[in-house]
């Protein structure tokens, strides 16, 4: 999994809130490594709670990709 793949199944999902979509949709928008890294936490903090097809595998490569440095 990417960062942007993981960003578009946030996006695409129903189920998640609408805090983390305007996360994903911003951190597409991202061009520094720095900067998708911290996105990717904030992301990964507004979809705690969702679940569904994809969801576990996306909050793990969110968690991952944001706390590597």
């Amino acid at each position: 999994m990417t960062y942007e793949e993981a960003c578009r199944a946030v996006l695409n999902s129903h189920k998640t809130n609408g805090y983390a979509k305007n996360y994903a949709r911003a951190g597409l928008q991202l061009g520094s490594d720095e900067a998708k890294r911290v996105q990717a936490l904030y992301i990964y903090s507004n979809i705690t709670y969702w679940r569904g097809e994809t969801s576990k595998e996306v909050r793990n490569f969110l968690k991952q990709y944001g706390e590597k440095k």
